[in-house]
């Protein structure tokens, strides 16, 4: 009798789990960022996705990560605004560089093109430019979190030349929950986000070059 009463719990969980596991969203366009840089000074910023599984349409450009029900089975996990992830990110950089007193100009960067297009693109604001590579982006949800990151951002002065870059990678256990884990996910991805975002903005190579 025991043994048929822990059967109906575990596959009670599971159902719960995986019912909590669809419709996952996670917030990336109003994430509040703090990125020093020069008062008064002009920079257009681009972000471009470079997943591959992106470029080649496998995924859609606002596929953030898997979200897994009880028995492990992924579920798609899309930014809350349902923008693309390059589109959030851009607009959540912008904002934080206007408030520390720059004039920003968000520059569109299609997905596909090569680095030397997408720097052109930039070189044509006149200005200095930042230009944000995600080479891999993807939070992956089961009991915990953990989250896959390469992104890369390269300084280019008003040549249109790359005077410097950064590039941040890996892969973090961002905890878990054992009642909600998608719920869990959706307040530990986006303070994740910010925390690379910023250490990013604040290496040497960036900060002291905007």
């Amino acid at each position: 009798m025991l043994r048929f009463i822990n059967i109906f719990i575990a596959i009670f969980l599971f159902s719960i789990l995986g019912g909590c596991a669809v419709g996952v969203t996670h917030q990336y366009s109003n994430t509040a960022l703090q990125i020093k840089a020069t008062t008064g000074s002009k920079l257009g910023i681009g972000v471009q996705d470079r997943r591959l599984y992106v470029v080649t349409k496998e995924k859609p450009e606002n596929f953030v990560g898997l979200s897994r029900g009880g028995f492990g089975n992924p579920f798609i996990v899309r930014t809350a605004s349902g923008a693309p992830l390059a589109d959030d990110i851009s607009k959540s950089i912008q904002a934080a560089l206007s408030n520390s007193g720059v004039n920003v100009s968000a520059i569109n960067i299609p997905v596909g093109i090569d680095e030397v297009a997408a720097i052109k693109l930039l070189a044509a604001t006149n200005g200095k430019a930042v230009l944000i590579e995600l080479n891999e982006w993807k939070a992956d949800t089961y009991m915990s979190t953990t989250l896959t990151y390469d992104v890369r951002a390269l300084v280019i002065d008003v040549d249109g030349k790359v005077i410097s870059s950064k590039k941040i990678s890996g892969s973090e256990n961002l905890g878990g929950s054992a009642m909600n884990p998608p719920e869990h996910s959706r307040k530990a991805v986006p303070i994740a986000f910010r925390k690379k975002i910023e250490e990013l903005f604040s290496a040497p190579e960036i900060a002291n070059n905007i």
